[in-house]
């Protein structure tokens, strides 16, 4: 899932930039390229990833080489390992989260996250590296959701790993299906539990013909 490597202990901060303090961040090169493999995703949002790019640090990037190294490292010798070289692993990237300052849901939600500190990882990383208006802050995060699904996608394809799977949640949920920041509510969860129950079925019967299964079409599909 890789949510707390994202953005627990407040490490979303040192992967966007200050707009005022530091300035957008210049498209190049390598900016312009990376929109143009996305292009050929038939969601993506070009207009809303150029502009969460602008914010985007180059410490986002160094995160996700970093974080696919030790992937790739993992499943390399799991699959060595004879008790797991059958077992059925899965990655699963998340929707497109919306940060809010507000506790989302009833008065019960509201009161557990409030004790527990939870439900503003995004919003409070963002604002304080002056980044308020939301749907700037939404950018940000489609951006950062996008390119971490895109790298666990790319990480499923290396032919070795032939156990090994992609769960793709994005475009599940509207903003009234969070139960917070980063957590569906049930009834979006049981859609993706039964993706990854697709998912785990294909590969008991040896019947995956892919190796990215896309909750809002198999779940849909396998209905």
């Amino acid at each position: 899932g890789g949510g707390n490597d994202m953005v627990g202990d407040r490490r979303l901060a040192t992967m966007i930039r200050n707009p005022r303090m530091e300035g957008r961040r210049q498209l190049g090169a390598f900016e312009e390229q990376l929109i143009q493999m996305r292009k050929t995703i038939p969601s993506f949002n070009e207009a809303r990833f150029r502009n969460g790019l602008g914010f985007i640090a180059d410490e986002f990037f160094n995160f996700l080489n970093v974080a696919m190294v030790q992937y790739f490292l993992l499943f390399k010798k799991l699959i060595q390992l004879e008790e797991y070289k059958d077992m059925c692993i899965i990655t699963q990237g998340y929707d497109f989260v919306i940060p809010t300052a507000e506790r989302r849901g009833g008065p019960f939600q509201r009161f557990v996250n409030k004790k527990m500190d939870t439900g503003r990882w995004l919003f409070d990383a963002l604002a304080g590296k002056g980044i308020v208006d939301p749907q700037d802050q939404k950018d940000v995060m489609y951006v950062l959701i996008y390119e971490f699904n895109e790298m666990l996608i790319q990480l499923v394809q290396f032919t070795e790993f032939k156990n090994v799977f992609h769960i793709d949640c994005r475009g599940v949920a509207n903003e009234e299906d969070w139960y917070d920041e980063l957590h569906l509510n049930s009834k979006k969860y049981k859609e993706v539990a039964e993706t990854f129950k697709l998912c785990m079925r294909d590969f008991r019967k040896k019947q995956n013909q892919k190796k990215v299964y896309r909750v809002n079409e198999d779940f849909h599909a396998g209905m």
